[in-house]
C-alpha cells in the first residue's frame, strides 16, 4: 500500500514538472497523464476504507 502511495507521490510530482514545461511548449499527453493519476487518486482513496 505504500508503495502505491509512493508512486503515486511520484506521478504527481512527474504532472506538477509536465505542467511546466506544457506552458513554454505544448506536451499532448498531459492531459491523459492528469486522467490516470486521478485514476490511482480514486484507488487509493477506495482502499483507504478497508
Amino acid at each position: 500500500m505504500e508503495e502505491l502511495q509512493a508512486l503515486v507521490q511520484e506521478l504527481n510530482i512527474a504532472i506538477i514538472l509536465l505542467h511546466h514545461t506544457n506552458k513554454l511548449g505544448k506536451f499532448e499527453g498531459s492531459q491523459k497523464i492528469m486522467d490516470l493519476s486521478n485514476v490511482f487518486i480514486m484507488m487509493d482513496k477506495e482502499d483507504d476504507g478497508c
